[in-house]
């Protein structure tokens, strides 16, 4: 049996685990950013008329990079990606993205919640345990 490693961005398939953490590394990330939607707003290029914009320019991240030289993360860089607006999905295809949206929101809360549960159900146990053993400065080891 091999081992493979799976690019998490793109998929491509490596032998070594270094080669797909170069891969993945490659890619741009959309960059985190408080004015993301103004600065989409701002970059989008609309012909009179149409119903949506020709092009979208978004900000991306080259993401942060170890740099064994400096020992440290290298800043990340803000770069510029240009979409171009092929065609509006029909109906299938929206709902099928809704669908997926609702699924991945429902995922998340209910991890969520098992994790509250997790830190509640710690902190129970924590509350029932003997608190003598905990504050008397007595030897617990022995």
């Amino acid at each position: 049996m091999r081992l493979k490693y799976v690019c998490e961005k793109c998929g491509l398939v490596f032998d070594s685990g270094e080669d797909c953490t170069k891969c993945e590394e490659g890619h741009v990330n959309f960059a985190e950013t408080d004015s993301y939607e103004p600065e989409v707003k701002a970059r989008s290029e609309w012909n009179p008329g149409v119903k949506f914009p020709e092009r979208i320019i978004v900000p991306m991240s080259n993401g942060r990079k170890w740099n064994n030289e400096k020992g440290r993360y290298d800043e990340e860089e803000c770069v510029f990606a240009t979409y171009e607006i092929v065609r509006e999905l029909n109906s299938i295809e929206a709902d099928a993205i809704r669908k997926e949206h609702d699924n991945r929101v429902k995922k998340e809360q209910e991890d969520m919640e098992r994790w509250r549960q997790m830190l509640n159900d710690k902190a129970g146990k924590l509350e029932q345990e003997p608190q003598s053993a905990l504050c008397d400065g007595g030897d617990m080891h022995g």
